[in-house]
Order: structure tokens, then sequence, then C-alpha cells
């Protein structure tokens, strides 16, 4: 339940940063945070459906991904360390 709460909560940031879409554009269109957003997106995408696979099957999903090494990138991106 509580992996359906967070997706759910996941899933209204991402809609909220829809109202805000041109400006983001307007700001970070001349750099590779939203090509970085975009891919990071996916890839967290990607590995939900494993995990919710893992649960619905009673498996251990597989990882596909790093995600602390995706983070660390997404944060230097940002220039956040």
């Amino acid at each position: 339940m509580m992996m359906f709460l967070d997706s759910v909560d996941l899933f209204e940031r991402v809609l909220s940063l829809h109202q805000d879409y041109t400006d983001i554009h307007k700001t970070f269109d001349n750099t590779e945070i939203i090509s970085v957003l975009e891919k990071t997106l996916h890839n967290f995408r990607e590995e939900l459906n494993a995990i919710g696979y893992g649960v619905q099957f009673n498996q251990q999903p597989e990882t596909h991904i790093n995600i602390d090494e995706m983070m660390q990138h997404l944060l230097n991106v940002f220039g956040i360390e």
C-alpha cells in the first residue's frame, strides 16, 4: 500500500511540473538538465516496473541500473554535491 501511495505522490509531483513546462524550458533548454532528468525518470519507471513485477509474483526483482550512481550524476548536473 505504501508503494502505491508513494507512486501516486511521485505522479502528482511530475504533473505539477507540467504546469510550469514553458518556464522550465526557458530556464533549462541550454543545459543538459532536462535530458538527464528525462533519462533518470525513465530509469526510475523501469525499476519501479521491475519491483512491481517482483511484488506481484513474489520474486526478487532484478535491478538493471545503479540508482546511487544515477542519483549522483543527477545531483552533479544540478550542481549539488
